[in-house]
């Protein structure tokens, strides 16, 4: 980062490991870009890969090792680090809780849908659009615990914020998002 500005990624960084952190990050992202650009079921499954890099950094930073391949099971992980009673509350239970319901939507309800029920992919896109905030929002302040807290304050403030699809109908009028517009033409 230019300076001495940090972003989220190092702000995780004092506290988590860096390889998922990065990954956590990068897949936060992929989920903003989906869903502004409307494409559900794409960021809902984007909700799934943040889930299990974050899950992988909570279980390092708890002392474990991350079971490699297909091993890895993110719901074994949400068990197990409840177990794990010498980390704090918000790595053990909070977040993994979190998880838990982001990663159930994630990886399930997609592939549930009835043709005689309400499309639910867009409400179960902004379900974990926003855990997933949440959750990153979460590890940010748990990572700066006892440090400069105006920075982290704006950051978890920025991944916070109410996010709005490309286009979608307001009072039968079609608003298109400026920025991800601006995106699509460069």
């Amino acid at each position: 980062m230019p300076g001495n500005v940090r972003g989220v990624n190092d702000l995780l960084k004092d506290v988590f490991a860096a390889k998922h952190a990065d990954s956590a990050v990068r897949h936060f992202r992929e989920i903003v870009e989906e869903f502004e650009l409307s494409k559900w079921g794409n960021a809902s499954a984007k909700g799934g890969k943040f889930i299990e890099a974050t899950l992988k950094a909570l279980w390092v930073h708890a002392g474990g090792v991350v079971p490699a391949g297909r091993h890895f099971k993110a719901g074994t992980i949400m068990t197990d680090l409840e177990k794990k009673v010498a980390q704090p509350d918000t790595i053990r239970l909070t977040i993994p809780r979190a998880c838990r319901f982001a990663y159930e939507i994630a990886s399930n309800r997609g592939a549930r849908h009835d043709p005689d029920e309400i499309d639910a992919n867009e409400m179960d896109a902004r379900a974990v659009l926003a855990l997933c905030a949440w959750i990153l929002s979460e590890m940010v302040r748990f990572s700066q615990k006892g440090h400069d807290l105006v920075l982290p304050k704006t950051v978890v403030d920025g991944l916070m914020k109410r996010r709005f699809p490309f286009a979608e109908s307001i009072d039968e009028c079609t608003e298109i998002s400026a920025r991800v517009l601006r995106k699509l033409l460069s």
